[in-house]
């Protein structure tokens, strides 16, 4: 007659807990903090400072001042280029229309074709310095400050990393210096020129007929809030969609990382809801940025509609005073179609 065996098989209890003890592994999991613990917390800290000008060029050499001085040379002379073509398609009106005979508006026409060739020229010249200096010593910055950088945190004390999460010190270190790049770069160029457009625009309009330019720059102060509205906005929804994907991509480089021990503890579902609560937070950052973009845009088109609604009225009216009725106004204070078209688009 056999015994009776000593030990029977048992199989142990998935995902249940002893009555009264909490399961060890969600309480390991909670204490990884979610997407917005994190930010809450981000947001009762101090807010990052603005780094001024004379910082920002901070790692610019002697070969990168060259550039930026060759580049900023560049970009104005092309931005001069804009309100100067304006006043040549304002020739091309007037002498379109002649008061003459046919021989004056053909050399009148022939004299602003070359002069639009010269134009041309020193545009193509000016615009090329300013694009490749400012990418150039873009580039040879951003990379200083790459190194800077991770440098930087490689020399701090284990305690700073117990505050900063070290898997996001990767994306946070690629995404700022492609963005400071891009700032002292191509934007740097792009803020210079337009600059220098809008300050000789203003100049030429006020040369070529001050009271049209006056009424045009009265609607000035509004295109000017629209503008600082959106690009408030969007500047905010930008620097919040960076923030989230940075903790997407600590969550995703954590687990990836320690892609044995999830696999082991059967904790695949855990991190996936928790990169999708990530993924939450950047996808709000990016609906909002594009309703900023939307309502900011349709904002500033209707206030330049305004403008232009404005600027032809009061134009015509000038117009109408010196050139019809039987007057003939002839003299640099008088207006035509040229003028007006000058001053207004310049």
């Amino acid at each position: 007659m056999s015994s009776s065996p000593a030990f029977v098989a048992v199989e142990t209890p998935k995902g249940a807990a002893l009555p009264g003890e909490a399961n060890r592994l969600d309480l390991t999991f909670d204490k990884v903090e979610s997407p917005q613990e994190s930010a809450s917390k981000d947001n009762a800290g101090t807010d990052g400072q603005l780094v001024p000008m004379s910082q920002l060029f901070s790692y610019a050499d002697g070969t990168d001042k060259l550039l930026m001085v060759v580049g900023s040379v560049g970009a104005m002379a092309a931005g001069v280029s804009q309100p100067l073509q304006i006043v040549l398609f304002g020739d091309v009106m007037n002498s379109l229309n002649p008061k003459d005979d046919r021989g004056n508006m053909e050399e009148g026409i022939s004299s602003v074709a070359l002069k639009f060739v010269y134009v041309g020229i020193a545009v193509f010249v000016c615009a090329s310095l300013q694009v490749a200096c400012w990418s150039i010593t873009a580039s040879r910055q951003a990379k200083r400050i790459r190194s800077e950088y991770v440098g930087a945190i490689m020399t701090k004390e284990i305690g700073w990393f117990d505050v900063n999460e070290p898997m996001q010190l990767g994306s946070r270190v690629a995404e700022a210096s492609v963005i400071i790049q891009r700032g002292m770069g191509r934007k740097m160029g792009d803020g210079l020129h337009y600059s220098a457009m809008a300050i000789s625009g203003i100049v030429i309009g006020l040369i070529k007929g001050w009271k049209l330019a006056l009424i045009l720059l009265a609607f000035t102060p509004f295109i000017a809030f629209t503008s600082f509205l959106a690009m408030k906005v969007l500047s905010t929804a930008t620097q919040s969609g960076i923030e989230s994907y940075g903790k997407a991509g600590a969550i995703a480089q954590e687990a990836l990382s320690n892609v044995r021990t999830v696999h082991m503890f059967n904790s695949i579902n855990h991190f996936v809801a928790k990169y999708e609560d990530a993924l939450g937070l950047s996808t709000k950052a990016g609906i909002k940025k594009g309703f900023a973009v939307g309502w900011g845009t349709g904002l500033m088109y209707f206030t330049a509609f305004c403008t232009y609604a404005g600027g032809m009225f009061f134009g015509a009216l000038f117009v109408a005073d010196d050139q019809l009725d039987g007057n003939n106004c002839q003299g640099s204070g008088c207006y035509d179609g040229g003028r007006v078209l000058t001053v207004f688009f310049a």
